[in-house]
Parts: structure tokens; C-alpha cells; sequence
């Protein structure tokens, strides 16, 4: 199953339950896209891993202990430099979609309290770790840059300002009323398939779960849209909610 906005939902929770308040004790790279952050809380040290391998991105806490390079790269060195001691303030995920944020409050070099966030952007070979200042969006690092002759849409570099990625046009299912829903499958392509207008309209549904949910509403994922009744749009609607 892919990690899809839903899926990373769940996880943002677990984590703001888990992290909120605590403080970062290490910081580590074990490889050049990875990194992990061991955070104490509620009497307990939690290793949070980062990881934007293209081949299997997440965001989770974790038992396992990773080798680690005697010379630190970079990246690991700025993070432990801005994020030693600092204290985890929230965890949200960003317009529902497979991009979590991670706020720290920490200290300047004039001892000043400032808020700095990781991204982790899950987007398989476009995944991303980015670290951020919180108040300003500016990008401090990324542990992969993007450049302009990599991207012409997007830039990831230091100095620039942090933007999401291009959402396609596409809703988000916790803001979506009854009556955009329905405008949006009555104006579809009567040709396209009920599973892949979901995935097609809203942010966060993987192909795995929007075929759940014409299980839930009784529907056929392979019927199209324009076979659809009032009484099948009405219980797609409320299969959406569940």
C-alpha cells in the first residue's frame, strides 16, 4: 500500500502525540537521504526517521538503530546545529496532501526564540527533506537541492522561498462540500472511471484508497461516471466522509 495522504494522516497524529514538547537530543545521517532525530519526551527517547529515498519515502518513529558515518555529511551538521535542544511546538500535515511539517522552537545566535520546521515531502523520486525557517518560509537547506536546470516548475535551494507542489487542481477532501462534490463528478468526463475520478480530484487519495471507497458506496470501481445515478452519487458523497 502506498503512503497516501490518508496513510500520513495517521502518522501525523501518532507523532504530534508522541513529540509535542519534546526536546531534540541527537542527530544523525545515516546515508546521504536519510536522517533520523532522537527526541525525549514523556520519559521516553524517541527516534524519528526521515528518509526521502526515492524508492520507499516515509516519516515514522522507529527501534532500529542505523550504522552512522564517522564524518557527519553536511546537511546532519546544520540540522544539529540549529536543532540541538530545541523543543518540538506541532506537527501538521500540509493541505492533506503527503507533505508533513515539523515546527522546532529553538534559539538564534543571539539567543533569540525562533521556529524552524522539516519538511518531508513523500513524493516518490521528488521526495524531500527540507529545513526551513517557520515564520519567514525561506529554505535553509534541503537534503536534496533543486535547481533550475533540474526544474523549471519548482526550486528547492537555499535562500528561496518554501511553495508546496503544484496540487493539479485538485481538492481537499476535508474542505470539499456536498455541493462541490457534486459539482465536480455532474462536470466530469462521463467516460472516466468512479475509482480514478476520485484519485483524480482529491488530494491525498491513492488509487488503493479510492477504490475503498466505491467498496464502501456499493460501486463498482470500473462503472463511469456517466452511468452513475443520483441515489450512486449520494452514496459516493457519503463514502468519501467516512
Amino acid at each position: 500500500m502506498s503512503l497516501d495522504g490518508i496513510f500520513l494522516n495517521s502518522i501525523q497524529n501518532d507523532l504530534y502525540n508522541k513529540l509535542i514538547g519534546g526536546r531534540v537530543d541527537k542527530i544523525y545521517q545515516p546515508d546521504k537521504n536519510e536522517v533520523v532525530l532522537t527526541i525525549r519526551n514523556h520519559g521516553e527517547n524517541y527516534k524519528l526517521l526521515i528518509t526521502s529515498a526515492s524508492s520507499n519515502p516515509r516519516i515514522h518513529t522507529t527501534d532500529i538503530t542505523r550504522k552512522n558515518p564517522e564524518q557527519p555529511p553536511m546537511f546532519c551538521m546544520l540540522l544539529r546545529k540549529h536543532l540541538s535542544g530545541a523543543r518540538v511546538t506541532d506537527v501538521s500535515q500540509i493541505n492533506f496532501d503527503r507533505i508533513l511539517e515539523i515546527t522546532f522552537e529553538c534559539k538564534d545566535e543571539l539567543d533569540t526564540t525562533v521556529h524552524k520546521s522539516i519538511i518531508t515531502e513523500i513524493m516518490g523520486k521528488h521526495s524531500n527533506i527540507i529545513f526551513i525557517n517557520t515564520e519567514s518560509r525561506t529554505i535553509i537547506d534541503s537534503i536534496k537541492r533543486v535547481a533550475e536546470n533540474v526544474s523549471s516548475v519548482r526550486q528547492v535551494y537555499p535562500g528561496l522561498k518554501y511553495v508546496i507542489p503544484p496540487q493539479q487542481d485538485k481538492l481537499n477532501p476535508l474542505d470539499a462540500t456536498k455541493e462541490l462534490f457534486l459539482d465536480k463528478i455532474n462536470n466530469a468526463n462521463g467516460g472516466i472511471l468512479i475509482y480514478n475520478f476520485f484519485y483524480g480530484s482529491f488530494i491525498g487519495l491513492s488509487p488503493f484508497i479510492s477504490k475503498e471507497i466505491c467498496h464502501l458506496a456499493g460501486l463498482n470501481e470500473g462503472t463511469c461516471l456517466g452511468e452513475l445515478t443520483a441515489e450512486h452519487k449520494e452514496k459516493a458523497w457519503i463514502a468519501l466522509n467516512f
